[in-house]
């Protein structure tokens, strides 16, 4: 099982007692340099902004319900035939 645990350390002392407490445990573990988080940072951002943009709200004043009569009320016509 795999966990994310992020310490705000305050100084290289604390690191070395955290790693040296991990290591007498005996509980394997792994570092990330902060400009790799970064850039995951900003990638998760991109790719949050993308779905938003696919598939966010659609702009109007009227319900989702709303919304779908109208779409299908324009592609049906009177005589209940659909338009391709």
């Amino acid at each position: 099982m795999k966990k994310v645990v992020s310490f705000n350390l305050q100084n290289q002392s604390e690191w070395e007692f955290i790693q040296n407490l991990l290591n007498r445990l005996s509980v394997t573990y792994e570092t990330l340099d902060n400009k790799k988080i970064t850039d995951q940072s900003k990638d998760s951002k991109i790719e949050a902004a993308l779905i938003s943009e696919i598939y966010g709200s659609w702009p109007g004043d009227e319900s989702s319900d709303e919304t779908i009569q109208e779409i299908y009320n324009s592609r049906v016509n009177t005589s209940n035939e659909v338009i391709l």
